[in-house]
């Protein structure tokens, strides 16, 4: 059966030279000197060997696999140059001496006239024989290739052996080109037809016809098999087994490279390339019903102001880009408190406070009841002016999924709606609605730069429908519109069998006009991560999958690989701007994965996690912003800088990037910090790092050079713990001094409560509060609390697990005292507002989910929003609490 379809291969009817040009990529955009369709060419009237074309910069690269005169198969190479229209190729036969030095010798020329990019005349001198052939490509399947190795790939650590490969669709077609044990140069044909996916090619060795000789039939054998795998479009491993009469011929798992240009036209291995025709983007949709049947056959550093002008001294949203607004359950303009309040069992709400002379002039002015159709509020923002100041709400389906392995399926993201609503609140006392909209899609992340909304969104279209159905719609006054047409879709590279059937969008609406289509681009693909600088927005996934670690370790991905899309934003348009790959899976800290990237100085600097051996688990890469592309220019540890970044085993937990440094947290049973200098991109390296019990979740960067960090203390475990080898115990917040990067300092350590506490902090940043110092106020901070600790004469146990009762919520009132060296942490009062007594029946579980609790600091009070209600005492005296408003 094999043989059977090896030899109908070679006689493959032929797409004629007429066919349309623009099909040479299988859909992808062309390297400019992509003038024909690279891979195997062919006579068919002479089948039985061919002539392997690549471009290669301006250089046509070519090798002809053909027949001795004593009908042994054998290989020429070629690089040619254009000339008045016609590619002169000179032709070198290789051999290989006893000792394996290789000797060359001219053999001929080959001379190619393209009368398309599916047609060639070739003419041809070998020895003292000529001849002229129309040749065309060899096509197994003009489906697509998500992934195209189409080209010449060789081993870096063999001279003279390499290997031909043409990727069509699902099939792989490739020559092994070698030395037999005489030094003779032979091929060897392989391709995957027939075979179950991911089985090795049965290579077969032929005879047959030199150029310009009598006609003979080719005749093949059996040569052995080849095994290849592909971790890129330019990177691989192959294994040849070859058995031959002269002796067998073995590699063993060998990496192999790409030596020709990329086929796709993309600029490095995760660039994402636009489709050219809908019948693409359809096929690309029958993969992925056919990878999920179950489903698809159903019927039916530091703060930026959230407004531009503060109208007094208050505490806004903590961000992680100046400039950059999240969304948020709580905002302020300074006179005014907005609350999005949404209880379990009931309608949510947007309220709107007066501060007056808080902490005791606080009063409701306004509550709106929001229309978000069983959906859920991610938060909201508060944009404009006095005269047109606007809250903008955004909302989506609640999504669970069970375990980290749901999270590539599509049944936790099935029939997603993000729903975005507007109030003019000029007239705080009056909200009037400016509109309601909705599109296909699950909210993943969204930001505010300026005037303009940047949602990033994930949807999944059913199968069966139509292409303009599954893309997408928008939503608005009764009308449904496409919110992206098939000429916005990207293709990212994927291995054959990852099709996800999976939209990502990346949508800008502009606040002012929401009734303006919005500017998207989609890709097909998953994402896992989401960063947003001022200029640009990244969204990162791991390529292939996920697979468990160890129990209540993080997740890890089977090929720590990850891409990065990089979009560039501008005045209410997104742009696709070229991807790079970083090795390990980006975003496995526990807080936000978005704070695993950073922007600065034309940099994206990343930090990821995978399997390094003796280089540890973790690992910072610089990437450069090329126009088209994001380039690795260092990263670290590597083989010159050696210093793990993290002890065998522990987890990453807190990490932040800082203008030129980066600082992370990893943990196991105790905390280091470690500083990464960024300075030099080609070079980061560890600076200095300190141990200290417990670890930090959470690291704010904070004026004179020091550095707070919020956690868990923690004590060894015996066995596996809570962070796998220790046991949690109370909340604790750490001052850091890393003005000497080589030497962080700990300037001192509060902790709070005992095992069993929680903070809302330890789920979502937007919990911490910050109002910077003055020449007379030091920076004061709030964080939510929820203490557990022992009872009034009870005694404290000396098991590290024993989880203590709940004891009160409230908000934690802290200063920082001092500068430089001699700065301190002060703890200045707690805002309590339910206690054990005076809430028997309360569940303090739920003070401290990533939107319950937040607080907002002014020069007079501290208040503390929970669940929706608003308490307030003054600054560091909460004898007396005011409230619930």
């Amino acid at each position: 059966m094999k043989h059977r379809l090896v030899l109908t291969l070679l006689v493959l009817a032929l797409i004629p030279g007429t066919q349309a040009a623009e099909r040479l990529s299988n859909g992808f955009t062309q390297p400019e000197n992509a003038f024909f369709r690279a891979g195997f060419w062919w006579s068919e009237d002479n089948p039985g060997f061919g002539l392997d074309l690549h471009p290669a910069g301006d250089q046509l690269v070519g090798i002809w696999a053909t027949y001795d005169d004593s009908g042994q198969s054998t290989w020429y190479f070629g690089t040619g140059t254009r000339s008045g229209g016609v590619w002169q190729m000179p032709l070198t036969r290789y051999r290989q001496t006893e000792t394996g030095v290789l000797v060359s010798e001219a053999a001929g020329e080959i001379e190619l006239e393209f009368t398309s990019g599916y047609a060639a005349e070739m003419r041809w001198e070998l020895d003292n024989r000529s001849g002229r052939e129309s040749i065309a490509p060899l096509i197994a399947t003009e489906q697509p290739a998500a992934l195209d190795q189409t080209g010449f790939w060789y081993q870096p650590n063999r001279t003279g052996y390499g290997y031909s490969i043409a990727t069509q669709g699902q099939v792989l077609l490739s020559v092994l080109y070698y030395y037999d044990a005489a030094g003779q140069p032979r091929w060897a044909w392989g391709d995957n037809l027939g075979l179950p996916a991911g089985d090795p090619l049965t290579l077969l060795a032929f005879t047959g016809r030199c150029p310009g000789c009598d006609d003979v039939s080719p005749q093949f054998s059996f040569a052995g098999t080849l095994k290849l795998d592909f971790l890129s479009e330019t990177i691989g491993v192959a294994d040849a087994q070859l058995q031959l009469e002269s002796g067998d011929w073995v590699t063993g798992p060998t990496p192999i490279a790409q030596l020709t240009d990329r086929p796709s036209g993309r600029s490095s291995d995760a660039d994402m390339a636009p489709l050219t025709n809908e019948a693409l983007l359809e096929d690309w949709f029958a993969n992925a019903d056919s990878a999920y049947p179950q489903i698809y056959s159903t019927p039916d550093v530091n703060f930026s102001p959230a407004i531009s002008v503060p109208l007094v001294d208050v505490s806004t949203t903590n961000l992680q880009v100046t400039g950059v607004d999240e969304a948020d359950v709580v905002k302020t303009d300074g006179t005014h408190l907005y609350v999005l309040e949404q209880p379990f069992d009931g309608p949510a709400r947007l309220r709107i406070l007066s501060l007056g002379n808080a902490p005791r002039e606080i009063a409701e002015v306004a509550s709106v009841e929001l229309d978000l159709g069983g959906l859920r509020a991610s938060g909201m923002y508060l944009t404009g002016s006095d005269a047109d100041r606007q809250v903008t709400v955004v909302a989506s389906p609640d999504v669970f999924y069970g375990n980290p392995l749901d999270w590539f399926l599509p049944e936790p993201w099935i029939e997603g709606i993000t729903r975005i609503l507007a109030f003019n609140v000029a007239d705080r006392a009056n909200p009037q609605p400016i509109t309601a909209l909705e599109f296909d899609g699950q909210l993943l992340e969204s930001r505010v730069i300026d005037n303009t909304l940047y949602v990033v969104s994930r949807s999944q279209p059913l199968a069966g429908s139509a292409l303009t159905e599954r893309l997408p719609q928008l939503r608005r006054a009764g009308t449904r519109q496409q919110l992206v047409t098939p000429d916005r879709v990207l293709l990212p590279p994927v291995a054959p069998g990852y099709y996800y059937p999976d939209l990502v969008s990346v949508s800008a609406f502009d606040l002012q006009d929401l009734a303006a289509d919005p500017d998207t681009l989609t890709y097909l693909g998953l994402a896992a991560t989401v960063y947003v600088s001022q200029d640009n927005l990244y969204l990162a996934s791991s390529r292939w999958g996920y697979s468990f670690a160890p129990v209540l370790a993080d997740v890890f991905p089977r090929n720590y690989s990850s891409d990065i899309h990089r979009f560039a934003l501008s005045e209410g348009t997104v742009r696709y701007a070229g991807s790079g790959t970083v090795e390990g899976f980006v975003g496995t800290n526990r807080l936000n994965p978005s704070f695993a990237l950073g922007e600065a100085d034309g940099q994206l600097r990343v930090i990821s996690s995978g399997n390094w051996d003796e280089l540890g688990e973790h690992r910072v890469s610089v990437l450069k912003l090329d126009p088209a592309a994001l380039t690795v220019t260092g990263f670290a540890p590597n083989e010159r800088r050696p210093e793990r970044l993290g002890k065998p085993g522990e987890q990453l937990f807190g990490v932040r990037f800082v203008g030129n440094r980066l600082y992370a947290v990893t943990f196991k049973n105790i905390d280091p910090l470690y500083v990464v200098n960024l300075e030099d991109p080609t070079d980061p390296f560890i600076a200095g790092a300190l141990e200290i019990p417990g670890f930090s979740d959470y690291l704010h960067p904070l004026p004179g050079d020091l550095l707070l960090g919020f956690g868990k203390n923690a004590v060894d475990a015996s066995g596996p713990g809570d962070g796998n080898f220790a046991w949690y115990q109370g909340l604790q917040v750490s001052l850091f001094d890393v003005a000497d990067p080589t030497q962080p300092t700990l300037l001192n350590r509060i902790d709070i409560g005992r095992r069993g506490s929680e903070s809302s902090l330890l789920r979502d940043h937007h919990a911490f509060a910050l109002l910077p110092g003055t020449g007379e106020r030091a920076p004061r901070i709030t964080v939510p609390l929820v203490v557990h600790d022992a009872k009034d004469g009870e005694e404290v146990s000396a098991d590290p697990t024993w989880f203590y009762d709940y004891r009160y919520t409230g908000l934690g009132m802290f200063e920082v005292a001092g500068a430089g060296a001699d700065a301190r942490l002060v703890l200045e009062d707690v805002l309590v507002t339910h206690t054990a007594e005076s809430d028997p029946d309360r569940d303090p579980w739920l003070d401290a989910t990533g939107s319950a609790g937040r607080g907002v600091i002014s020069d007079q009070s501290a208040l503390f929003i929970l669940h929706g209600e608003v308490y307030s005492s003054a600054w560091g005296n909460a004898s007396m609490v005011n409230g619930p408003y």
